[in-house]
């Protein structure tokens, strides 16, 4: 991920340990019945090595809506900035609020047309996830130019190699024709793991 992220006194099985708990105490406090499918634990797997073993600064969470998704990337957010906190991080530069934020991508595109500063802050961000990818507009008009925010957020990451998560709905074929931006497939490639998330809808 161009740095080491945690450090080494930091054990994988205690990281797996620590999300595999905060995962189901968080489906547990919003009224939910946990239940750790195989799928679960080689999601949190796959999460784990991204986090402190492969050279890959990013992630592409994909899967039908209800299985988890959203849920697993606020325990992450959490665990990030609790480690922060811990300094079990070796830390970056850090910005006012959160260490790790997460965006909905609809969101996202408000504070890209309302509040430039804070659009910059959060490229920036140390850590970012951005949830329901391709549920936003593609392209915007900001003063009669057409503006592409996810594009223009992702590239910057991109370049600067700073560690994202990106959460959809689709499957990356289709996210992949949602932004039909030539740059965008060589890119994910060089930047993200992907992970499928194959469990069905657990609100059924």
């Amino acid at each position: 991920m161009g740095r080491k992220l945690i450090r080494s006194d930091f054990s994988t099985q205690r990281l797996y340990n620590t999300i595999g708990y905060s995962y189901k105490r968080l489906v547990e406090r919003h009224g939910g019945q946990f239940v750790k499918t195989e799928n679960i634990r080689m999601q949190i797997d796959k999460i784990v090595k991204m986090l402190i073993e492969t050279n890959r600064y990013g992630l592409f969470i994909n899967g039908q809506v209800g299985n988890g998704k959203s849920t697993l990337t606020k325990v992450i957010s959490q665990i990030i900035n609790q480690f922060v906190t811990n300094h079990y991080f070796f830390q970056g530069d850090i910005f006012n609020l959160d260490y790790c934020a997460i965006v909905n991508a609809r969101e996202m595109i408000r504070i890209y047309s309302r509040m430039p500063d804070k659009f910059e802050e959060m490229m920036r961000r140390s850590w970012l996830i951005v949830d329901d990818l391709c549920e936003e507009p593609k392209e915007i008009d900001v003063y009669g130019t057409k503006c592409n925010p996810f594009m223009e957020l992702f590239d910057y990451r991109y370049e600067h190699r700073l560690p994202t998560i990106l959460v959809s709905n689709l499957t990356y074929a289709e996210v992949k024709e949602h932004y039909a931006d030539p740059r965008f497939d060589d890119r994910m490639t060089q930047m993200c793991n992907r992970i499928t998330f194959r469990d069905n809808s657990f609100r059924r």
